[in-house]
């Protein structure tokens, strides 16, 4: 399926995909909204009364934007997300414009109390639980396209470890769940009418178990990030690990996965991650996949004991 197939979702009550896009805006000077995060992809600014504007970055991710417009659209009223309002052109850039959730990530709000980080396990999986059966349109992304393209453009891993990772993806069956892509606390907001689900533009359709892979992969193997000191990072270790571990035992439980498959599946997500992680993670993810992928795991005590 290629992208613009993928961004063709059915109409809704009021247009395609839901609501209409919007009138271009033209003329708009976005450096004198005020940023309010910036991630690889795109930029989210504060945006008229309640709403906020994400723009992309690049022209290559132009067509992204609009691929996650109508993703929240397909997801709106099954799922805990954001109001999308439209997708606005902006200077010749497609813009989602969306409700904006004030409070902080999952993550934030263990700053506020850290005694919540004993219950954010159980309710992160069984948030992701619920994404993952979710029912959506046909017209997803397939997530077999994205992963072969990052293994084989992967510089750290070699072309040995690529056909066995690869050999894996495809011994296990495509599935038909939602997965979101990115799922983790820093992607779950914690509004003042409950949780709320963002950051949907490498969401496919696929087995819940690389979905569920790549989350456990982002928990234990949290790269450090600019600026954060060695104290902080240890601390930022043990925090996510706590999570990691708990969290893949519930889903594990309460979705009947098989920890057997879903090794494979978390060596598949490393390989990913080697082309498009961070810098200061490739080296860990590329001596794990060298050590680790011709020995299977035995059990779910080793895949929670990796790093």
């Amino acid at each position: 399926m290629t992208e613009t197939e993928a961004t063709k979702f059915p109409k809704g009550p009021d247009g395609e995909g839901g609501d209409p896009s919007l009138p271009p805006l033209e003329g708009i000077d976005l450096g004198s909204l005020e940023l309010l995060a910036r991630g690889g992809q795109s930029r989210v600014y504060a945006f008229g009364d309640g709403e906020v504007l994400r723009e992309p970055m690049r022209e290559a991710d132009y067509r992204r934007i609009e691929y996650e417009y109508g993703v929240y659209r397909a997801v709106q009223g099954k799922l805990p997300v954001p109001r999308v309002r439209g997708l606005a052109w902006v200077n010749g850039k497609p813009c989602i414009v969306m409700q904006k959730i004030p409070g902080p990530d999952w993550y934030g709000a263990l700053r506020r109390d850290i005694l919540s980080l004993l219950s954010l396990p159980r309710r992160l999986a069984d948030l992701h639980a619920r994404v993952l059966r979710t029912e959506v349109p046909e017209p997803l992304e397939n997530h077999r396209g994205k992963a072969t393209f990052c293994v084989n453009a992967s510089a750290v891993i070699g072309d040995e470890v690529k056909r066995k990772v690869l050999a894996l993806m495809d011994a296990r069956a495509d599935g038909d769940a939602l997965c979101h892509g990115d799922f983790h606390p820093g992607n779950v907001i914690a509004g003042p009418g409950g949780e709320s689900i963002i950051d949907w533009s490498s969401a496919s359709r696929g087995s819940p178990l690389f979905d569920v892979a790549h989350t456990y992969l982002l928990l234990v193997n949290t790269p450090r990030l600019e600026g954060v000191g060695d104290a902080e990072f240890r601390f930022q270790r043990r925090i996510t690990r706590f999570i990691g571990v708990r969290y893949l035992r519930r889903i594990v439980r309460t979705m009947g996965l098989d920890p057997y498959a879903l090794w494979d599946c978390f060596l598949v997500k490393a390989a990913e991650r080697s082309f498009y992680g961070l810098e200061n993670e490739k080296p860990v993810l590329a001596r794990f996949l060298a050590e680790s992928v011709d020995a299977p795991a035995r059990d779910l005590r080793k895949l929670t004991r990796l790093y």
